[in-house]
């Protein structure tokens, strides 16, 4: 029973190497057409290549201080290879480095990237980093008939854009025209804010156009993020100081005219020695000391709060800086031969397999 089993076994292998083979060569005698698809195929891909811009990619990579003042040992190395950040753990601070890519792609944080002046690599354009994005993007060829289209249809319905109300002197981010809306969807993908959460290390990448752009919009990027989390970080203790900022100058202004009276009253009253012009001359002494006092420990009161910004202020250390890329980081055309080849064989084997097996 069982020699027979071996039997059918090494039959129905045997039944299927020859069906294998049989695929083959049939594949084979159609040799020509793979040929003439993959050729077709090479070529497609070179035109695809050469016609979609160059792209630039610079990473910039920052390590923030750390939050936690403790010394884990053993159990940060055990919680790091778990995905575990103890240190920040420690912080209680409410905007920690895994918030940091979602403020890399908020609108109050790409606004501010909108003014900043970019130079060309071939120094043939000057301008600023919105009006890059928005008027000096290149395109593929087959993106013209599209863009023309979308030309011709604001020539027959115009978009209308509205002014930017000014707040303070400044523009108003709030109410954001279409133009404004649509450079911020193309930032969101054209900035990457990743954070390893074994070191918490921030990289940021900048992908654009031209190679001298992408690198100072990544330098700026992290300048950005970092004034940024400065802002918010130091938030409190600068409101603290510009609340003892005017007790200050309240106090100084009081010492002044309690000074400026006491001198004044006492010039005058030099020679003469009537009891109530002592006692007058006292109060006014003992106003001024008060006013003096007062004035001298908010003076105390303002270094201190004026040391806690700096205390407040946190530290990046740049681990990878901004360098202008020598080779573009897309299109790859490597990989689109092997995509379009790939699939120039799957596509004839398919069509042969139904022509000549499933069609007959």
């Amino acid at each position: 029973m069982e020699d027979t089993n071996k039997k059918n076994n090494n039959i129905d292998i045997l039944e299927d190497l020859q069906k294998i083979k049989d695929f083959i060569r049939l594949l084979w005698t159609e040799r020509k057409l793979f040929y003439k698809t993959c050729g077709c195929a090479v070529v497609l891909a070179l035109v695809v290549a050469f016609s979609v811009p160059k792209r630039y990619t610079v990473e910039v990579a920052l390590a923030p201080e750390s939050g936690g003042s403790m010394d884990m040992g053993g159990l940060s190395s055990l919680a790091s290879m778990a995905g575990i950040n103890i240190g920040a753990m420690g912080n209680n601070d409410a905007i920690g480095p895994d918030l940091y890519p979602m403020i890399v792609h908020s609108k109050d944080y790409l606004v501010r990237l909108f003014d900043i002046p970019v130079k060309t690599m071939d120094g043939e354009l000057a301008t600023t980093y919105y009006d890059y994005l928005l008027e000096h993007q290149k395109i593929a060829w087959w993106g013209y008939p599209m863009k023309g289209l979308g030309k011709l249809m604001k020539l027959i319905s115009p978009e209308k854009e509205d002014s930017l109300p000014m707040l303070n002197g400044q523009r108003n981010y709030m109410f954001l025209t279409p133009k404004e809306r649509s450079v911020i969807e193309i930032l969101q993908t054209h900035i990457v804010c990743n954070v390893d959460k074994k070191n918490g290390i921030i990289r940021m990448q900048v992908t654009e156009q031209d190679p001298l752009i992408a690198a100072v919009i990544a330098d700026s990027v992290r300048v950005a993020l970092n004034n940024f989390i400065i802002e918010y970080r130091t938030n409190k203790a600068r409101q603290d100081y510009n609340y003892m900022n005017n007790l200050y100058k309240e106090a100084q202004a009081e010492y002044a005219r309690t000074q400026a009276a006491y001198t004044s009253f006492a010039d005058a009253n030099l020679n003469l020695n009537s009891v109530r012009a002592q006692i007058k001359k006292d109060d006014l002494e003992k106003e001024m000391q008060l006013a003096y006092t007062v004035y001298s420990q908010l003076a105390n009161q303002l270094q201190v709060v004026k040391a806690k910004i700096q205390e407040s202020t946190p530290a990046y250390t740049v681990l990878e800086s901004s360098t202008v890329p020598e080779r573009a980081s897309s299109p790859k055309k490597l990989l689109l031969l092997v995509a379009f080849g790939f699939l120039a064989c799957v596509g004839t084997t398919g069509w042969i397999v139904w022509k000549k097996i499933i069609k007959g």
